[in-house]
């Protein structure tokens, strides 16, 4: 009773947000209503963002029961604006924010199906080496191969990659983005997450306990650092990710990149480190729920470099610049007024991030082609 303004308060903003809406075509292509609707849905937006614009950790400190405070600062980082807590949330009552079923791989094979049956050709395990540029053209990608590489023509390339390989590594740092390099020199601004995601395995079924977790536990120490919580999720919903019987679980503990970077320098430290971690982990987890008792065992632990390393996402990051209290908005067109034929897409383009803006990004792409080449947008 004594927090009932602020969950009214934060219940109203949360029934605001689920109507908020991106457009589905870039700006530029927009028509009158459109751009009324785009209008009024950005007002909405700056409208919430002004009530939350304080950081998590203020905006929770608001609130009376300790529970509810950590619930709070429990869904994202606690340094992010609570403008991105709400309209997380609305997009996740709107129906607009569910789990895919078999999981991101599952996803991401229907939609590499979906492409093939359009008549679209994947060449896979084959990293790019750079992209080609002629006369202030794209004209496709040249293949690491062996013995040498190989050179891929194209119409158009639509470089989907992280935004800092994108510039540094397929576009060879010619074309420096000033507004990338600022947010990169001020990581306290500007942060990008990472994580370590420990998994297990369970031997039980999980189906009576909730999805996700953020639980108190035996002490641990993470990073050199005490920890006594620990936020948990299982996928017991999802029958083909383990044995009858069993249920694989994780736990994501926000990381610092240059820790794990300093430990990996000695390959046998780095690697000691991920066993033992996995080990107290499972004894923390136990401490929690006694009868998983002898029923855990650690499957894996990906560090900030497991990303860096298998996705190139620099840093570790899986998502952009947070939105903190004193960040700008970063909104890139996804286009190099030198480079004819090249349009970026990708989640570092602009605010949220995630895989909605990297896939209404890759939209927004095709859509401008379409538009270069007189062709009809059919989807």
């Amino acid at each position: 009773p004594d927090d009932r303004f602020e969950i009214d308060r934060l219940c109203d903003a949360i029934a605001a947000s689920k109507n908020l809406a991106l457009p589905l075509l870039p700006p530029e292509l927009l028509n009158l209503l459109d751009r009324l609707h785009a209008l009024n849905s950005a007002k909405a937006m700056q409208q919430i963002s002004r009530q939350f614009g304080e950081s998590l950790a203020q905006y929770a400190a608001s609130f009376r029961h300790p529970a509810i405070r950590r619930a709070l600062t429990a869904v994202i980082p606690e340094g992010c604006s609570a403008y991105t807590l709400v309209v997380t949330l609305g997009n996740i009552c709107s129906d607009n924010g569910g789990r895919p079923a078999g999981g991101s791989r599952t996803m991401a094979l229907r939609m590499a199906d979906y492409y093939r049956s359009l008549g679209g050709q994947l060449v896979l395990d084959q990293a790019v080496e750079r992209i080609l540029i002629r006369d202030g053209q794209a004209v496709g990608v040249e293949l690491c191969q062996e013995p040498e590489n190989t050179e891929v023509r194209a119409d158009y390339v639509v470089p989907a990659t992280d935004l800092h390989v994108t510039l540094s590594t397929l576009l060879e740092g010619r074309f420096p983005a000033a507004m990338i390099d600022d947010r990169d020199r001020d990581p306290v601004t500007y942060p990008t997450p990472t994580s370590v995601q420990a998994a297990f395995a369970v031997d039980a079924r999980l189906d009576d306990i909730p999805t996700d977790l953020d639980v108190p536990t035996a002490p641990y120490t993470f990073e050199e650092q005490s920890r006594e919580r620990l936020s948990i999720r299982h996928y017991a919903y999802e029958p083909g990710f383990a044995p009858p019987g069993k249920t694989v679980l994780t736990a994501l503990l926000p990381a610092d990149y240059a820790w794990w970077d300093e430990l990996a320098q000695d390959e046998a430290a780095y690697e000691a480190e991920k066993k033992r971690l996995g080990d107290d982990l499972v004894q923390a987890i136990v401490s929690r729920f006694p009868q998983w008792t002898d029923k855990v065992r650690c499957l894996d632990i990906a560090t900030p470099l497991t990303y860096e390393r298998t996705t190139s996402a620099w840093r570790g990051a899986w998502m952009p610049y947070l939105q903190t209290p004193r960040a700008e908005r970063l909104f890139l067109r996804g286009q190099i007024k030198k480079v004819k034929h090249l349009y970026m897409a990708g989640q570092w383009l602009m605010p949220p991030g995630g895989l909605p803006i990297a896939v209404l990004t890759g939209r927004w792409a095709i859509q401008r082609i379409c538009r270069a080449e007189k062709m009809a947008w059919r989807w």
